[in-house]
């Protein structure tokens, strides 16, 4: 193996171990929610209003986090984004004992998350040739549903045997991996003139370019409001049609499973037909909207099916757009990777809040039916304002000649 494929390769490593450091923790406090609620009385409105403060700060730090991002190496800022990391976890681990005492570390482990996300992307765009972008930022985002699979899988291995306090050591594991990896690869090294981007290069993207990323992360916002209350109620929601914790977290772990595959899979078939990615992804938040309808309907198996559905084809497009942000702005890929983050998280955050309130008040149905009509308009959002863009992009082409 070349020096440079070697190099590359350990990039992608850290990227991806990191990326699985920071998604654990919320997907632990969701999947592990039957437990904290005989705890320390953690019901859905606070489950929701609790994932809805990770995503609040995530949304309202993500473009500042990444213009850093932008500023310094990524060996720096995955050091930076660990070491954020392992300090909530700790707190989760000894001290939480109440549901405020939670959502103060949820808190702090946002800023860990929107620090990982403009230098994860950063570094790729970086180390990996455009040929193969799409797979690699596949793979990257593979690492969500993975962290899923592993935390759907800590209700049966761990929290059912030891208490679910421990299960937050697994997140920290893969923080401290991800740090050393960033050090083997030399921390604090210089990147090569051509590739120093400086955070004032944000400010000079064509305006058009700006709207685009807020049109587009506007949509995004809809889209993540979907997935993000379906990972954080699937398990109380699985439980309530007579699954056990265990078997639901179980199911939780398949469907997972399924969007691993599916998020590899489209990255790769975005290089090889060169694919845009934010239109590919709104096809695919199209397509999984039948997903909703599936446990609306169903029970007992037949569950895992609408699961696998709804995750499988409905949330296996987060690569596609971080893919789709850093092409439509190479000048500052930290930059345009927050603005959509933005999106994501802010959507994200309304989605679980909202959520817990419908379940609340009207039950799980209306909550499927609405899921549904959101993934529906925000799939079609994403198609058409890609078409605008290229339609933009044909005219200026043809003034130009």
């Amino acid at each position: 193996m070349s020096r440079s494929a070697s190099g590359s390769l350990t990039v992608v490593s850290a990227v991806i171990v990191l990326q699985v450091g920071v998604s654990l923790p919320m997907f632990l406090v969701s999947t592990l929610a039957p437990y904290l609620q005989d705890d320390i009385g953690l019901d859905e409105q606070s489950l929701g209003f609790t994932v809805a403060v990770f995503h609040g700060v995530s949304a309202l730090t993500a473009v500042r986090l990444g213009r850093l991002a932008d500023a310094q190496s990524w060996q720096r800022g995955t050091v930076l984004a660990g070491a954020g990391l392992l300090v909530p976890l700790a707190v989760v681990w000894l001290l939480v004992d109440s549901v405020p005492m939670l959502m103060l570390a949820v808190g702090c482990l946002a800023l860990a998350q929107s620090l990982s996300i403009g230098t994860g992307n950063l570094a790729l765009f970086e180390a990996v040739p455009h040929s193969r972008q799409g797979l690699v930022f596949g793979i990257k985002q593979a690492a969500v549903p993975i962290a899923m699979m592993l935390a759907g899988l800590t209700a049966p291995a761990i929290a059912a045997r030891i208490g679910w306090h421990h299960a937050f050591l697994l997140p920290a594991a893969f923080a401290v991996v991800a740090v050393l990896l960033a050090v083997l690869r030399s921390i604090g090294r210089r990147r090569s003139a051509q590739m120093v981007i400086a955070p004032a290069d944000a400010f000079q993207l064509p305006h058009a370019r700006k709207r685009q990323l807020r049109r587009l992360a506007g949509a995004i916002a809809m889209g993540s409001f979907t997935s993000s209350a379906l990972g954080a109620f699937f398990v109380l929601f699985a439980v309530s049609r007579g699954l056990t914790p265990a078997g639901a977290g179980l199911f939780l772990a398949i469907s997972s499973v399924a969007n691993i595959a599916s998020r590899i899979g489209v990255g790769w078939l975005a290089d090889r037909r060169n694919y845009d990615g934010f239109a590919l992804a709104g096809c695919m938040l199209i397509g999984g909207s039948v997903g909703y309808v599936v446990l609306l309907l169903g029970r007992g198996w037949v569950l895992a099916v609408g699961a696998v559905l709804a995750y499988g084809v409905g949330w296996a497009w987060q690569g596609l757009v971080h893919l789709g942000a850093v092409r439509l702005a190479p000048e500052a890929p930290g930059y345009a990777s927050g603005v959509i983050r933005t999106g994501m998280s802010t959507g994200a955050g309304f989605g679980p809040f909202v959520a817990g309130l419908v379940v609340g008040t009207v039950g799980y149905g209306t909550l499927w039916m609405l899921l549904g009509v959101f993934a529906v308009a925000a799939g079609t959002v994403i198609v058409l304002t890609v078409r605008r863009m290229t339609g933009l992009d044909a005219e200026r082409a043809e003034v130009a000649l």
